[in-house]
């Protein structure tokens, strides 16, 4: 269920970290890999944790499951930023292109009680967890 609930907002992080990294232009296929790229890449590791769970148990095979989580973790950490302007590795080209297509202007910053108390939110925190049972 704390799995359900921190996949929960996975779909607007990802929105928003494609907002911030492409062109204007290229936003619409980059949600489209990323969105096409999920339910595949659950389909490939499906069978391959499957013959892990038939040939050794399946207590290795969620060993394997978290292992495979925390070396996504320390890649994600090591590689990614939340801006390009953050990232070292970045050029200034890439950043002009990117940033010329984005109004200067910041979004408002919302306070964390708002979205505490809100219905909205609370909706969308359990919706993972109860969608699950629908499928």
């Amino acid at each position: 269920m704390l799995f359900d609930i921190g996949e929960g907002p996975m779909g607007t992080t990802t929105n928003k970290s494609i907002a911030n990294w492409f062109p204007k232009q290229e936003t619409g296929r980059s949600v489209g890999f990323t969105n096409a790229g999920q339910p595949l890449g659950s389909a490939i590791a499906a069978p391959i944790i499957g013959l892990v769970g038939l040939h050794y148990g399946w207590r290795i095979a969620f060993i394997v499951i978290a292992l495979a989580g925390f070396v996504w973790v320390a890649c994600w950490l090591c590689l990614f930023r939340d801006r390009p302007e953050d990232h070292p590795r970045g050029g200034a080209a890439e950043r002009e292109l990117i940033g010329s297509q984005r109004p200067a202007t910041q979004a408002a910053a919302y306070p964390i009680r708002c979205g505490a108390i809100s219905f909205r939110c609370w909706c969308w925190v359990w919706r993972a967890p109860f969608s699950a049972l629908t499928t």
